[in-house]
């Protein structure tokens, strides 16, 4: 298995450590955890997949309270773990006052590391290949579960993941759409946003990026449109296109679409209106900027 494989499989046995702490102070039921593996569409893929992960989760569940090398081996990995991830992005994410009540209460290593045996005896039973061929079934009725979800398009579209907070995807598309979809794991994620984590490459996080910055100028111009009580009829709604081999949907969705290109190339465009928005906290450099900009102002107008 590919080092990364196994990192993402550790992050998932301490996040869901964390989550059982949490729940067991505050004598709550601890809930669903899931892990989304999304690497290949092929079944046969899929299904060595799902053996490797069986097995690696089996031999450290056996490991783990070894007294010898092997057990040894596996503590420290983990415990290298916390301490490089788990610990600052959980300080990182707590100082912040955005997040509400997204970011559960700190939990120490030792409390985490208390519940790995239980973690790990349950995960380990409880890998599922999720696609057309296989007989697996994701049960999330019965009492809270602690599975990891192997599969492909079936994963891709319309199958809900409880508690997910793990997600190793490798899987690449070409096209807005398809992508959104797969993005399993945007919502929000009440009490243990510090855990959950995205194993990606860097040519689909690029990917991403930039269709999030695509939908929320869209998103700017569908409010404008709304404010003025036009249509899209009147107006004409546009979307940034993809980058290198992205592009906004399949050529067939898009045979009534007109293909636009913009370019301040040769042009010196001013800034001649600054705005801001009523009621939301600007950034502390913006309100420097303001201020230096007011006091140019005024000094301009004194000399005049």
């Amino acid at each position: 298995m590919p080092a990364s494989l196994v990192e993402a499989i550790d992050a998932f046995v301490l996040a869901t450590a964390v989550r059982k702490v949490r729940a067991e102070r505050v004598g709550g039921r601890p809930g669903h955890n899931s892990m989304l593996i999304h690497v290949t569409r092929f079944t046969e893929t899929q299904s060595a997949v799902v053996s490797q992960v069986r097995q690696h989760l089996a031999a450290t569940r056996d490991t783990w309270g070894e007294h010898g090398s092997a057990g040894n081996a596996v503590r420290k990995r983990l415990n290298r773990l916390w301490r490089s991830d788990f610990v600052p992005v959980h300080r990182e994410l707590a100082a912040r006052d955005d997040l509400g009540d997204a970011v559960g209460d700190p939990v120490t290593v030792s409390e985490a590391l208390s519940v790995v045996p239980e973690v790990l005896a349950e995960a380990a039973e409880n890998v599922k290949a999720i696609n057309g061929t296989a007989q697996d079934v994701l049960d999330y009725r019965s009492t809270p579960v602690t599975v990891v979800a192997v599969g492909g398009d079936k994963l891709s579209r319309g199958l809900t993941l409880e508690g997910l907070t793990v997600s190793y995807y490798l899987r690449a598309s070409r096209a807005y759409d398809t992508l959104l979809q797969m993005g399993r794991w945007f919502g929000f994620r009440s009490g243990y946003l510090d855990v959950t984590r995205l194993y990606t490459t860097k040519e689909l996080t690029d990917y991403y990026v930039h269709i999030t910055r695509a939908n929320r100028e869209l998103m700017d111009v569908v409010t404008t449109v709304a404010e003025n009580n036009d249509t899209p009829r009147d107006v004409g709604l546009k979307i940034e296109d993809g980058i290198g081999q992205l592009q906004v949907t399949a050529a067939v969705k898009r045979r009534a679409a007109t293909t636009l290109t913009f370019t301040f190339s040769g042009e010196r465009p001013e800034t001649l209106v600054m705005l801001t928005v009523p009621g939301r906290t600007q950034p502390p450099e913006h309100g420097r900027a303001e201020e230096a900009v007011r006091e140019r102002v005024s000094a301009v107008a004194a000399v005049q």
